[in-house]
């Protein structure tokens, strides 16, 4: 089974025979050429041959005529040797022949002159005659040649041009049908990308969808871990006092609520699903995380300073999810404080909310070790402390995403982090 050439070698192939194509083509056409100048000065030293023989002119030089005569001939003939040896297929058979036929008839030419002797130069009344009558002769005869062989090289001239012509004609047909195939590598070459890139996208939101389902199971875990502590603590309470009175089960109870509460509102988040948002009091939620947090500050003796918290501050938003991100922030404060014990600075947080012309801004600092840098990179689990996980960071972020707000890392006043979470001025109804 005969195998295809590559595209690319058809290629290079189609691009060489092209640029090949002249050389032949001057290979043939510059010995046609010679031929037809020999052939046109041998009818011409032919003819003055004549004309000095009617004339009886120039004896002594007649014989160097013959032989330059001679010389033409044999050098028209040695160049159709050449192209008959350049191109085999060339049909110069008949132009050999009539070339040998230009040469036979100088060679003929050369006896009778050679054998008349002086008499062809004679002025007598014998000579002169046969002399006219010897160039009337010859003269047509050369004349009659020089046509033939005009002729002939007219159609070897065509012959080569037409094979010049066939020979371009079938390279653009076969460089025509290389970019073809050319084109329809690089159309299957498109194609095989694009399957690529959507199997590598495909892959990409299988791999998200992975990621976002582990991390909403981490951050319900990580926001039920509080009430569930406390769930746990006052069992053992009970437990180790041997009673279990009615306002033990009920706050267990309240406990357990709390955790079905938080785990709906977090799927409810995680999920990016947008939401009832109500008129919130920005101050309120701010404030309500305070108290629940009071009692963990105070033992870790952190003091809490406030500022823009005398006066409410309306949103648009959820209530429980903002609370949620608070209650985050915070958290990560005291944790950060309680981490870096070995600080000279005083364990402080402090705590303002701003009202500006184009948005509310809650500003949260601590006296800890400040921010890493791995945060600003929106990794989602990014934290500095050696316990933590980064999926408060992310439920902060999850949240302020859902309002519409943005957040940013600064510098606290007391060195250490400060985070400023920005909502949107639409979202903004101060009383």
């Amino acid at each position: 089974m005969k195998l295809e050439q590559p595209v690319d070698s058809q290629a290079e192939v189609a691009t060489a025979r092209l640029s090949r194509t002249p050389r032949e083509s001057v290979a043939v056409s510059e010995p046609l050429r010679t031929i037809g100048v020999l052939s046109l000065l041998v009818f011409l030293v032919r003819n003055a041959f004549e004309l000095f023989v009617v004339h009886g002119l120039y004896a002594a030089q007649q014989t160097l005529i013959m032989v330059f005569d001679g010389v033409l001939s044999a050098w028209a003939l040695a160049e159709v040797a050449l192209i008959h040896r350049r191109q085999p297929g060339m049909p110069v058979g008949r132009l050999v022949l009539a070339l040998a036929v230009q040469a036979a008839v100088g060679l003929i030419r050369a006896v009778i002159a050679g054998v008349a002797g002086g008499s062809v130069v004679s002025v007598d009344a014998i000579g002169r005659p046969l002399d006219f009558g010897i160039a009337a002769l010859f003269v047509p005869m050369h004349a009659l040649v020089f046509l033939i062989i005009g002729k002939l090289l007219i159609d070897a001239f065509s012959h080569a041009e037409r094979a010049r012509a066939d020979e371009l004609t079938g390279q653009i047909r076969l460089t025509t049908r290389a970019e073809a195939e050319l084109r329809a590598r690089e159309q299957d070459v498109l194609a095989a990308h694009r399957r690529e890139q959507a199997s590598a996208a495909r892959q990409r939101r299988i791999l998200k969808h992975k990621l976002e389902s582990s991390l909403m199971a981490s951050a319900v875990a990580h926001e039920i871990k509080l009430p569930l502590s406390t769930i746990l603590l006052r069992t053992r309470l009970a437990l180790d006092s041997g009673t279990s009175t009615f306002e033990t089960l009920e706050a267990v109870a309240s406990d357990a609520q709390d955790v079905v509460r938080t785990i709906e509102k977090m799927n409810v988040l995680l999920r990016s699903v947008q939401s009832e948002h109500t008129r919130v009091d920005l101050t309120e939620v701010v404030s309500t995380c305070l108290v629940e947090s009071r009692r963990h500050f105070e033992h870790l003796g952190i003091t809490v300073t406030e500022s823009g918290l005398d006066r409410p501050c309306f949103i648009d938003g959820d209530d429980a999810q903002l609370r949620i991100a608070v209650a985050n922030v915070l958290r990560n404060a005291a944790e950060a404080i309680e981490a870096h014990v070995s600080s000279a600075a005083a364990p402080a947080i402090t705590v303002s909310l701003r009202r500006r012309k184009h948005a509310a801004v809650l500003a949260i600092g601590d006296s800890g070790p400040g921010w890493s840098g791995a945060e600003r990179g929106n990794a989602p689990l990014a934290s500095k402390k050696p316990a933590g996980s980064g999926l408060g960071l992310y439920v902060v972020r999850t949240v302020v995403r859902n309002h519409g707000g943005k957040i940013a890392f600064r510098r606290s006043s007391f060195g250490g982090a400060e985070l400023r979470l920005w909502f949107p001025r639409d979202a903004v109804r101060t009383a």
